[in-house]
């Protein structure tokens, strides 16, 4: 990255990741680091962190969709329900 703008294979990496993390989402809680341990099993060389910036841009981007459940821990995301 440089000036603060992401290359162009950095931002379609970033988008395909985003698209990625919203087909994993499902019904059923998970966390941030279970999110992460998907990537990195398809190959994805990212960290934690930015898997958590990316749930919380898909929860702003989909806030009907996406549910991030804060009561305890651990915290997670899923779908919400129909």
């Amino acid at each position: 990255m440089t000036n603060g703008f992401m290359s162009k294979s950095e931002s379609k990496s970033a988008i395909q990741r985003g698209l990625l993390l919203y087909e994993l989402i499902s019904p059923i809680q998970k966390t941030a680091k279970q999110f992460h341990q998907e990537l990195i099993d398809k190959g994805y060389k990212v960290s934690i962190r930015t898997v958590e910036r990316d749930l919380a841009r898909l929860v702003e981007v989909f806030p009907g969709q996406i549910n991030h459940i804060r009561k305890f821990p651990p915290f997670g995301y899923k779908l919400r329900d129909a």
